[in-house]
């Protein structure tokens, strides 16, 4: 494979790959904050909001240094569906008995009667 094209693939990993990782384990690291330490809503997605700050820094790093595309792709990969499953285990809106759920279930009996008018 040409120089370059390793050079802009990784490039592409290193920004790309890390905005979406570090979205992922935020999504991931709110449900964790709040269900296990107990944290509160606001405080448990400002820690997710610096957590991802280093996951991105951490991603964009690791995108130059791994030795081959293969492993950097998949190891993004894979990250990447562990961070939402890890968020979909805990977050279930049928049952989430949150008061940001109850709100959003306001929000959207209001949308459905205002759209039955």
């Amino acid at each position: 494979m040409p120089n370059t094209l390793t050079i802009t693939l990784r490039l592409v990993a290193a920004t790309l790959g890390a905005y979406a990782l570090a979205v992922a384990s935020s999504l991931a690291m709110v449900p964790l904050f709040i269900k296990l330490l107990g944290s509160l809503v606001t405080d448990a997605v400002y820690a997710a909001t610096m957590w991802s700050y280093v996951v991105f820094f951490a991603v964009f790093i690791c995108a130059f240094s791994v030795g081959s595309l293969n492993r950097l792709y998949s190891g993004l990969l894979v990250s990447g569906v562990l961070c939402l499953a890890i968020h979909f285990a805990f977050v279930s809106p049928a049952t989430d008995s949150t008061p940001n759920a109850k709100l959003t279930n306001s929000v959207l009996q209001v949308i459905k009667t205002k759209a039955g008018k």
